[in-house]
């Protein structure tokens, strides 16, 4: 094998304090001798997951937010991937997690909220340990605590969905192979979870460049030594995904698989998928990719964002360390393309992926703050047009600070996650306690998986279409979520306004306002 690359790292956490702090302050108060900068990390480890896990406890969700996460809750109760229960390819990795938390008693909402949040609050470990080695265990620490209060990672993680739990196995995929360097073995353990990886979300493929290239980073050249990295790799992924595609295969009909599948991936990329297919607008897809990642991933300042001046002194301080955080990754060695990985992700999510999702960028946010932390991090030069004892506090003040401001964004947004239904959720319960189903008929698409969950009764009266008349008697109820409401006017409908359910937008993008009508004729 060839002998590895030598690795120019950033500075370590003792030459960091030495350099900022005055040389009466040590880097350990207590006792050189006694603790060591291994002992340190794994402290900070511990106390991080202990508080990313108790935050998305604390919050963690009890409504089923639209169509997916009620698949999600069937799966739960009957894995029948043929049925969208869920649709293909069934998450299999993820819900066998759920069906973990459910067989221990919990319903199946609170066993998809617990997947979530136990992810979601795990993710934190493998995120410090790869930062630990591009940047250092005091990085590692920052990056910590911006992942627990960061408001998209950790609002998604109180949600009934897969990519919390995903983005645990994607980050340990990317550590272990960081780790390799140290123990070749490690390849063989990224290949694993990647493979699992994939069995939460397919979408994750982006990442399968930056894991690959790794294998090559011991030698300029691709020798014996590379290319056995790379068998080790793809052994592991294919234990990794026949761990969860085997069963699938000997459960349901090969075929049968095969087909939905296909119809899947047409559906995805031509009709419902949010494409750029679906979706052509190029400056509306940029635009909405911009406001997934800045306002949603890191609470920055947008026009309508709620506690504007709080997210304009995030903005400010984030930019500008971003930048000096992109700078140290250019000189972290070769850790460095596994944060470069966000690049092929960015361009799948913003031309493959449906944008009204927000949770889509979840991967590239948490792929952002070690760099971030890294541009708090860095010692500012005393030939700056800082004063010499500003410039050595700065970096001591920076981090507090900024966990103070994200911190105060994503509390507000997480109170209101946990007190107020989606409005799907909303309407569904309004239709149950305020309307007859056996007198009205509900013209809707996207709320009627949600119907079937909440108000099961309104399920059996959905409409695909509007009627071309009604019986004496009968209403037609209409829900703004109905892609048929130009095909009602011209059939001569007038529409009144019954109800509006809202939500703000940053705590749930897609249908945050969802109006109810009562038609006409």
């Amino acid at each position: 094998m060839g002998s590895p690359r030598r690795r120019t790292s950033c500075l370590s956490s003792r030459e960091f304090i030495r350099r900022v702090l005055p040389p009466t302050v040590s880097d350990n108060s207590i006792d050189s001798r006694s603790v060591t900068p291994s002992d340190t990390f794994r402290r900070d480890l511990i106390l991080l997951a202990c508080l990313s896990l108790l935050l998305r406890w604390v919050f963690r969700g009890r409504w089923l937010e639209g169509w997916d996460s009620v698949n999600f809750a069937y799966g739960v109760l009957h894995f029948d991937p043929l049925h969208h229960q869920p649709h293909f390819p069934g998450y299999p990795v993820y819900m066998a997690a759920a069906k973990l938390f459910h067989a221990l008693g919990a319903d199946p909402v609170a066993a998809l909220a617990l997947t979530g949040a136990v992810g979601g609050g795990l993710a934190v470990i493998p995120l410090m340990v790869l930062t630990r080695e591009a940047f250092g265990s005091r990085v590692a620490a920052g990056a910590g605590l911006l992942y627990a209060v960061n408001p998209l990672l950790w609002l998604e993680s109180e949600k009934a969905f897969s990519d919390p739990f995903g983005l645990l196995l994607l980050l340990s995929a990317l550590a272990a192979a960081g780790l390799a360097y140290r123990r070749s073995r490690g390849f063989y353990a990224a290949g694993v979870l990647m493979g699992l990886a994939l069995g939460v979300r397919l979408s994750y493929f982006p990442f399968l460049v930056p894991l690959a290239a790794s294998c090559f980073q011991y030698s300029p050249s691709v020798d014996q030594g590379s290319r056995r990295n790379l068998l080790r790799m793809l052994n592991g992924g294919i234990l990794g995904v026949g761990a969860w595609s085997l069963p699938l295969l000997f459960r349901f009909p090969s075929a049968a698989l095969l087909q939905a599948g296909e119809s899947h991936a047409e559906g995805h990329f031509t009709q419902w998928g949010g494409s750029i297919v679906t979706d052509p607008g190029a400056l509306d897809r940029l635009t909405a990719f911009l406001w997934n990642l800045g306002p949603n991933g890191f609470g920055l300042w947008w026009p309508d964002a709620p506690q504007p001046v709080v997210r304009l002194l995030l903005t400010l301080l984030t930019l500008p360390l971003l930048v000096r955080g992109f700078r140290q990754l250019a000189r972290a060695g070769w850790t460095a393309p596994f944060f470069w990985a966000f690049v092929p992700y960015a361009l799948w999510a913003l031309l493959g992926q449906n944008l009204t999702s927000v949770r889509h960028v979840m991967p590239l946010v948490a792929l952002l703050i070690p760099v971030l932390a890294a541009g708090m991090a860095t010692p500012f030069s005393p030939r700056s047009f800082l004063p010499l004892t500003f410039a050595r506090a700065v970096p001591l003040l920076l981090l507090p600070v900024a966990v103070l401001l994200t911190a105060s964004v994503s509390f507000p947004l997480l109170h209101l996650h946990a007190t107020e239904p989606p409005t799907r959720v909303q309407a569904a319960r309004y239709l149950r306690e305020s309307h007859d189903h056996r007198s009205a008929w509900l013209l809707t698409w996207n709320s009627t998986r949600v119907l079937e969950w909440y108000a099961p009764e309104w399920a059996s009266r959905v409409l695909a279409d509007p009627p071309k008349a009604l019986p004496n008697g009968e209403r037609l109820l209409v829900l703004s979520d109905s892609p048929k409401l130009d095909a009602l006017k011209r059939a001569g409908y007038t529409l009144r306004l019954l109800r509006q359910f809202e939500r703000s937008r940053y705590v749930h993008t897609w249908f945050h306002r969802l109006d109810l009508w009562e038609a006409r004729k």
